[in-house]
């Protein structure tokens, strides 16, 4: 029957909209969470690089304001009031007066024992001897007084006492004379940890009249921890 004939529709379509598939690919995914491990890191670098530059920076101004500079030291006059080679044994004893200088501006130094050695032939010692510390200010000379002393106990290797013997019959034995002592540096009521500083002088020791006066010496020095 005509009445009961099924409706026709058009070709376009008014119906509602029609669902997102959740499995298509514009569907977003959720960003993953920034690590704060990272970032951690990264200011704790910055903050040690700028630690280093600030340390640095201020170790250069320190430097260019004080310009410190190494003390120069000088072995000024030398006796020798004995000297007698017996077999391989040595009684000896070095008089020598020695001027410190310090030339720094600003900068003083504080001197703890001062330790005195004599070497023969670079490392047979034949005298020893301490000297007590003492503070010297900025822009000053100090003189130090040694007598340096044989081990009454030191008995010598043949060739050591025979060499020591023909340079006596010369009237000229040659030394060195080594200098040790810890310091400590002051700028106003700052002061600094301690380092070593050694001095070396090598000496023509007159044993003799014929060997001449003895002229001052100037002796290496250098730092460390």
């Amino acid at each position: 029957m005509a009445g009961d004939a099924e409706p026709r529709f058009s070709g376009a379509y008014y119906g509602g909209p029609v669902g997102r598939n959740p499995h298509s690919a514009s569907h977003k995914h959720p960003r993953p969470r920034r690590s704060h491990g990272g970032s951690c890191c990264c200011c704790l670098l910055r903050f040690v690089i700028t630690f280093i530059l600030v340390i640095g920076i201020a170790a250069l101004v320190i430097w260019l304001v004080l310009r410190p500079s190494t003390p120069k030291v000088y072995v000024e006059t030398v006796s020798v009031p004995k000297f007698n080679v017996t077999g391989n044994g040595l009684n000896s004893s070095i008089a020598l007066m020695m001027s410190i200088r310090n030339g720094n501006k600003k900068i003083g130094i504080y001197y703890d024992v001062l330790q005195f050695s004599a070497y023969y032939g670079g490392s047979e010692m034949i005298g020893y001897t301490q000297v007590e510390g003492f503070y010297q200010g900025h822009k000053n000379t100090s003189t130090v007084g040694a007598v340096l002393t044989s081990d009454p106990s030191l008995v010598l290797p043949s060739t050591v006492s025979n060499s020591l013997s023909s340079d006596k019959s010369k009237g000229v034995v040659e030394v060195e004379v080594r200098m040790r002592s810890r310091i400590r540096m002051k700028v106003g009521k700052i002061k600094s940890r301690r380092f070593t500083m050694k001095a070396k002088c090598h000496l023509s020791l007159p044993l003799n009249d014929t060997a001449g006066a003895f002229h001052g010496t100037k002796c290496k020095v250098h730092y460390h921890r």
